[in-house]
């Protein structure tokens, strides 16, 4: 049940970055620790978000200090649950190839497991792919270059951690990249909308509020 409390504090740690309140970041970033270790990658976000707000010398020991205490938070609940069966990973990377290479995997619609929402390959999924993707990339150049940042580090952080150490149904390995896919796409809706009223010629006057 872990995996949309992920979500959750994933998003808010983007917007305390966001809004450069550091305080509310730690404790939600220590709690998403305690909810699940990989949220550990949050520290992409920190470095991107605030890289150019810090002096070099103090990003590096915010960094630390997230590392540090993430290894601390992990260590300590590993030795709590030590007596527990369990591996703490699992290899997996040979059944993924397997599967992307398995020319069936490209003709099935969905899978049962997941009532059609699977990742990648299957039929529907290459569907939604194409559209996100368009969402996603329509006029890169023009998105927000924070948010295009943070995005490609963040992919490129999760994908090889979904190819090793995931399942081919597991999207929610992907989670960190999910509130900056939204993001980008919502910016594509957005200029949608703009050039609609660019073309109609629709006007549209800012209200000013007096206090």
């Amino acid at each position: 049940m872990y995996d949309f409390p992920d979500l959750l504090f994933t998003i808010l740690c983007l917007i305390c970055l966001i809004k450069r309140q550091l305080l509310s970041y730690y404790i939600i970033f220590f709690l998403a620790i305690l909810n699940k270790e990989t949220s550990g990658i949050l520290v992409l976000y920190f470095i991107c978000t605030q890289y150019r707000n810090m002096l070099r010398s103090r990003l590096l020991k915010h960094t630390m200090f997230q590392l540090f205490s993430a290894a601390i938070i992990i260590f300590t609940t590993e030795r709590i649950y030590m007596a527990h069966q369990g591996m703490h990973l699992l290899w997996l990377l040979p059944e993924q190839l397997q599967f992307f290479l398995n020319p069936a995997t490209y003709i099935c619609f969905f899978d049962p497991y997941c009532l059609g929402i699977t990742t990648f390959p299957y039929t529907g999924n290459i569907i939604l792919i194409v559209l996100f993707g368009f969402l996603i990339f329509y006029k890169w150049h023009e998105k927000p270059i924070e948010i295009r940042k943070l995005f490609v580090i963040a992919s490129a952080a999760m994908i090889p951690i979904f190819l090793c150490f995931g399942s081919h149904w597991e999207i929610r390995t992907l989670n960190i990249c999910f509130p900056l896919m939204y993001l980008l796409m919502f910016h594509t809706v957005l200029m949608f909308y703009l050039e609609k009223f660019r073309n109609n010629k629709i006007e549209i006057q800012p209200e000013i509020s007096r206090f």
